[in-house]
């Protein structure tokens, strides 16, 4: 008891301190990159950002469900369930991120000549951007059933760790924008990308040192029926998720149109 006592402080005090530490960086951050971009080129990042964001709600979605899975079979202290949970949902996210890379790819015609509102300048730019941006959507995706079994197992605070590393390198990739010259936008966006993958890098070296369950093995991820089961869960989370990120994202397209 003294012991679950101790993890849910250290968890609470952790997620309060990444939640005070991503504000102030947000803060910092935006104010900095609205002042070396400017207001079009930072509009366009965020435009753009808004997007992709749109396109893949589904993270949200995996998220909990993925959790959901592993949680139960962790209180049922079925380790070879818990393998099969965590190999098929790998294969999930996995499938996910192929079809959604393809999907951004096959929307970059539509969105870019017609649809969206770019100065003609900026073209080039966005599309390199966009580009990135569908490289880090897919990393954030494959990464999500580690993610999960980061927060299963209840390890929040090291799940904060990584949450402020990539809050803090976000930082630098607005502070980097005072050191360097050229395309400063491209050069934010490269720095964002680095930033959301030494997170998941982090947090793909915690799983695997800590926990047995997070290795792949492609054996374990032919189970249909579970496969169906999460599938089915996934879909009305989707339903929500989606609902809300329409309106969040939704009002910046909306608004760059007219």
């Amino acid at each position: 008891i003294m012991n679950h006592s101790r993890l849910l402080l250290l968890n609470t005090a952790s997620l309060y301190v990444k939640i005070v530490v991503n504000t102030v960086v947000q803060l910092l951050a935006t104010r900095l990159a609205l002042r070396s971009l400017g207001s079009d080129a930072y509009g366009l990042y965020n435009l753009i950002a808004g997007v992709i964001v749109l396109l893949s709600f589904l993270n949200g979605s995996l998220t909990i469900s993925v959790q959901r899975f592993l949680s139960i079979s962790i209180g049922e202290k079925s380790e070879s369930k818990l393998k099969i949970i965590f190999n098929v949902s790998l294969k999930i996210h996995t499938l996910f991120a192929l079809g959604l890379t393809v999907c951004f790819l096959l929307l970059q015609p539509i969105l870019f000549h017609g649809f969206l509102n770019i100065p003609e300048e900026l073209h080039g730019t966005a599309i390199r951007v966009y580009d990135l941006m569908i490289l880090s959507s897919a990393v954030t995706m494959l990464v999500i059933p580690y993610s999960a079994c980061i927060n299963a197992h209840e390890d929040l605070w090291f799940f904060a760790i990584s949450e402020v590393t990539s809050a803090l390198l976000k930082l630098w990739a607005a502070v980097s924008l005072l050191l360097f010259s050229g395309n400063l936008l491209i050069i934010y966006t490269v720095f964002m990308l680095l930033a959301i993958v030494i997170s998941a890098f982090m947090r793909f070296v915690w799983c695997k040192m800590k926990y047995p369950e997070c290795h792949a093995k492609l054996e374990l991820m032919r189970d249909k029926d579970l496969m169906r089961e999460m599938f089915g869960f996934i879909g009305w989370n989707t339903l929500g998720s989606s609902a809300v990120v329409v309106r969040n994202q939704g009002i910046a397209v909306v608004l760059n149109l007219f």
